[in-house]
């Protein structure tokens, strides 16, 4: 069942939800130029859901196309860290949600997924630290998903949000420098990279949990 179940704290979320995905088009622009499934999918169920009447159907649609990543997300995160915050059986949790048509359940479980992705790919990044390539590319994808995430985290304080983008840049410039050809090479800091880490997850658990 939902960790001590939470619906959208407020008004001011759902307007922005609803300003933030009313349109038909759902090209990517956030700056970004790469797109996870995942989170397409959350953003066209925010869509479908705020409709009136809501759109089941095509909220559906989405999740089962979904559906075996949300399951993937629960077995990797439960392998990386089986104390997570965000663990949950997201696509039992959302099937059961959209069964009952119980759309806040349905996006605060999809909310979980995006925070739980966030923190798979961030310590994935922790454990390839010395292979720069791989672990910058982590982050960028840490990065689109709390791109989607984002809206939510500036309804509930715009602090956060900046909070959650300083330790961001901060967990790429923690990487150090492979340099060229060895020459201007710069270690990963590690300690310092877990600071930022440990500060993007907790700032996402106070504004989606709590």
């Amino acid at each position: 069942m939902l960790k001590g179940k939470k619906v959208l704290k407020n008004f001011a979320i759902v307007l922005a939800l609803v300003v933030a995905f009313s349109g038909i088009s759902f090209a990517y622009s956030y700056g970004s130029s790469e797109t996870e499934p995942m989170a397409e999918a959350y953003k066209e169920i925010v869509f479908n859901l705020n409709k009136s009447p809501q759109n089941w159907a095509g909220a559906t649609e989405e999740f089962e196309e979904v559906k075996g990543k949300l399951e993937s997300l629960t077995e990797e995160l439960n392998e990386i860290d089986n104390q997570s915050q965000f663990l949950n059986d997201y696509a039992v949790e959302i099937k059961e949600a959209i069964q009952e048509k119980d759309k806040d359940a349905v996006i605060y479980n999809f909310q979980l997924a995006l925070a739980g992705n966030i923190e798979r790919r961030l310590e994935s990044a922790e454990k390839e630290i010395n292979e720069y390539k791989t672990a910058k590319a982590l982050i960028k994808k840490a990065k689109v998903f709390y791109e989607t995430l984002e809206i939510v985290v500036k309804a509930d304080s715009q602090e956060a949000n900046e909070r959650v983008e300083k330790a961001l840049t901060g967990t790429l410039n923690s990487l150090g420098n492979p340099g060229m050809l060895g020459f201007g090479a710069q270690p990963p800091k590690v300690e310092e990279y877990q600071e930022h880490k440990e500060t993007i997850l907790n700032t996402l658990e106070d504004v989606i949990i709590k």
